[in-house]
């Protein structure tokens, strides 16, 4: 988490991995961090070789460091990656978006609001920094523009048909990508469902 308020060298204490007396600093290059993320997500990767491939996104390759210590070091960087200032009120949150599919969005985003180039700043900008711009993006940025259509709730807007026509039409523009596993899931929850009725 980005703290304003610890010392510089409290921070960086926190984002060393001691290996045979030596120290590597984690990498926490935001565009280094969001693949870690995809890694850690996709399910077709087998499980020895997703601990390496996270292994080596955080600390490198080249190194001989036990599967045990690899998966202590990826919990680590978890527990560190998802440490917030704010409660969670939402136990169960729906996807509102993705890295990838509102990778332009986001850009055009950092550059109208910060006139950040995320192109420049891979490798550079740290994730947690990148992280603090990114959940404060104003409501007129195309991100969050996308955000709010997504999240809008055609309920509310029944007196304005057209109004509800447009946001439908827009919904579907812009709804976030499924993956398979996600519409089998689907599925089988609408068959229970179904199920449970007869």
């Amino acid at each position: 988490m980005l703290n304003i308020v610890r010392s510089i060298p409290l921070d960086k204490k926190e984002r060393i991995f001691v290996w045979n007396n030596e120290e590597y600093e984690l990498n926490f290059a935001y565009d280094n961090i969001l693949r870690f993320f995809q890694v850690l997500d996709d399910k077709t990767i087998e499980k020895y070789r997703k601990v390496v491939m996270e292994f080596e996104f955080l600390v490198g390759s080249g190194l001989d460091v036990p599967i045990d210590k690899m998966v202590e070091t990826i919990k680590y960087a978890i527990d560190l990656l998802s440490e917030s200032p704010y409660q969670s009120l939402n136990s169960n949150p729906v996807k509102m978006f993705d890295y990838e599919q509102d990778s332009e969005a986001i850009y055009a985003s950092f550059i109208q609001q910060y006139g950040i180039d995320l192109i420049e700043e891979k490798g550079k900008l740290d994730y947690f920094k990148f992280r603090a711009l990114f959940t404060n993006l104003s409501s007129n940025t195309p991100f969050q523009q996308i955000v709010h259509i997504r999240s809008e709730d055609p309920s509310k807007h029944t007196e304005n048909q057209e109004y509800v026509r447009q946001l439908s039409i827009q919904k579907q523009t812009f709804a976030v990508r499924k993956t398979p596993e996600e519409i089998e899931a689907e599925k089988q929850a609408q068959i229970g469902k179904a199920l449970e009725n007869i």
